[in-house]
Formats: structure tokens, C-alpha cells, sequence
């Protein structure tokens, strides 16, 4: 192995110091550099600019959790869909029919997941 092989690796591994270094400055930095004076106004939980009412650890219903997956999941799919739009006509330039194929199995497995969740009738707001 020549010296300009390990040089690459040197590179690499210099490059990955300063990231690491880079992310962790800012955070070691803010230990020493910020000011530290607590008071029960600022332990309180912040709503907005409004004063906090009730017991901010109350408990939330488990639809709102529900909700969020479901959006989670459906925005996941417009990420992998639009990309695989702006491209079909290359993909279908260079693999045929399989291009489409892919994509209708995706979004058949996707569409099935949406009528579980529909049948499950986790979609309802007032279901306890």
C-alpha cells in the first residue's frame, strides 16, 4: 500500500474529526458560556405566551398519537412518490414496465394499509 492510500484515510478521518468536533463545540460551549440563573418563573412550562393552565404532565388522548402515524406514514409516501414521479420517464427509458410496476405494488400495499386503518376506524376523532 502507498503512502497516497493512507493519505485518503487520513483525509477521511480529519474530515470526520472536524464534524464531530464541530457539532459537539457549540454544545460544550453553551455549558460554560450561558447564563445560569434558575427561578420558578422560568421552571414553569411556557404556553404561547400565556399564563400555564392546569398540570402541564396531563395526560393526552391516544388518538392524538394515532393521528400523527397515520400522517407520518402518508407524508412518507409522498416523499418517495414525488421523486419517483419527476423521474419516470428515465426510469421507464431504462427498466421497461418495471418502473411502474414497483411503484403500483408500493402504492397498492399503501392503499391496503389505508383501508386497515380505515376498516380499524382509527380515522374517527370521537372513538374511545
Amino acid at each position: 500500500m502507498t503512502d497516497a492510500y493512507w493519505g485518503q484515510y487520513v483525509m477521511i478521518a480529519m474530515f470526520g474529526l472536524a464534524a464531530i468536533g464541530m457539532a459537539a463545540m457549540p454544545i460544550i460551549a453553551s455549558q460554560f458560556l450561558h447564563p445560569h440563573k434558575p427561578s420558578v418563573t422560568k421552571s414553569q412550562a411556557y404556553e404561547c405566551g400565556v399564563a400555564p393552565d392546569g398540570d402541564p404532565w396531563m395526560r393526552f388522548r391516544v388518538s392524538f398519537y394515532r393521528y400523527a402515524l397515520i400522517f407520518v406514514l402518508f407524508e412518507v409516501e409522498i416523499a418517495l412518490l414525488f421523486p419517483w414521479a419527476l423521474r419516470y420517464k428515465h426510469l421507464t427509458e431504462t427498466s421497461g414496465s418495471f418502473a411502474f410496476i414497483e411503484m403500483a405494488v408500493f402504492l397498492l400495499v399503501l392503499g391496503a394499509g389505508l383501508v386497515w386503518v380505515w376498516a380499524k376506524k382509527d380515522l374517527e376523532w370521537d372513538r374511545e
